[in-house]
């Protein structure tokens, strides 16, 4: 295994921000300015967790705090 696929996870992930950034801009304008603005906002923040654990020996601990 590379170390690129190692944590498929991370690949998973990367394909669901894909997804869901383009989808929250389509929901309703009342639910656009706080649903989709929160999501936008946290997260790409939670990327940094795969991330993390991708390069840790610690990969399930870290996978269970996100």
């Amino acid at each position: 295994m590379s170390p690129q696929h190692d944590l498929p996870i991370f690949d998973k992930w990367l394909d669901f921000l894909k997804w869901l950034l383009p989808t929250t801009g389509k929901l309703p304008r009342r639910m656009r300015f706080t649903f989709a603005d929160r999501i936008d906002t946290l997260t790409p923040d939670r990327v940094g967790d795969p991330v993390e654990a991708r390069h840790s020996h610690r990969k399930q601990e870290i996978l269970k705090r996100a």
